[in-house]
């Protein structure tokens, strides 16, 4: 994370909802086409910023035979995620707190699975260095992060979606935040010496009358919510013109039936060599 805060997007309980939406959101993409793209044999896999293990019950839904591990800077999150694996009867399951800039468990593994962490880190270059370090020669790496600033902004055609938007990105990169990560990942993960690196990009519809929708915009929705504090800690901006641009989206979204938006992701996928 930017800070030594687990959540830097408000309380961790509003957050950690978010998270679960979102989750729920991004498993039907995965149980669709992980195994399709980095395959149907994996034994052991590595969740860098696992939270609180909400991927954890999909991955072991595609790979039931693999070895899972987690790893997250949050004791509290790592507690939960123990919980939840013994609530769910998930075996192979192992859960470990660490700073993902520092070390990563030992491996080797045959996916590393990074959703949504490494914007929010100061030292992507090194996190993917020790990425490589502990995977196997021609195990995977699975990256899916923001498309791009100027994407995110532009993802609901509204002036008051545009400007709270805008907000929170000035917001984040001045604490030290990336969101425009993805323009950098394939020269970093070529100086790390990943190869055969492909990108894909994952769409969802923002509003409208679908379950996937509607989750999708309360998860985001819910980021900019959250940010309230902090945007208007960093930037001086009045927490009353936050939550007047916030409603006013809102409001936009239940007059609609239909989606107002599009939110796109970006995954690389990239292999260590075999040699």
């Amino acid at each position: 994370m930017a800070d030594n805060k687990a959540y830097i997007f408000g309380d961790p309980a509003r957050d950690r909802q978010r998270l679960q939406i979102q989750n729920e959101v991004f498993s039907g993409y995965l149980r669709t086409h992980m195994a399709r793209l980095v395959g149907s044999d994996m034994q052991s896999i590595l969740d860098l910023g696992c939270g609180e293990g909400l991927a954890q019950s999909i991955l072991h839904e595609i790979y039931p035979r693999a070895k899972l591990v987690g790893v997250d800077k949050d004791p509290r999150a790592i507690a939960r995620a123990q919980e939840t694996a013994v609530e769910q009867g998930l075996h192979h399951t192992e859960y470990v707190v660490g700073d993902v800039e520092q070390a990563l468990p030992a491996g080797p593994f045959d996916l590393i699975y990074i959703s949504l962490v490494l914007l929010h880190t100061h030292l992507p270059a090194k996190i993917l260095e020790l990425a490589y370090a502990v995977l196997r020669p021609g195990g995977q790496i699975w990256i899916r992060d923001l498309v791009g600033i100027d994407d995110s902004i532009a993802a609901i055609d509204h002036p008051a979606y545009h400007r709270l938007a805008e907000l929170v990105f000035q917001a984040h990169t001045a604490i030290g935040g990336n969101s425009d990560i993805m323009l950098l990942l394939p020269g970093l993960l070529t100086a790390a010496g990943f190869v055969d690196i492909r990108q894909v990009y994952e769409e969802y519809p923002m509003g409208g009358p679908t379950a996937e929708g509607q989750a999708m915009l309360a998860s985001t929705l819910g980021v900019y919510y959250n940010a309230r504090p902090m945007v208007s800690k960093t930037l001086k901006v009045a927490m009353s013109e936050l939550e007047r641009l916030h409603g006013e989206v809102c409001n936009l979204a239940l007059r609609s039936p239909q989606p107002i938006g599009t939110q796109r992701f970006t995954d690389l996928i990239a292999r260590r060599p075999l040699s």
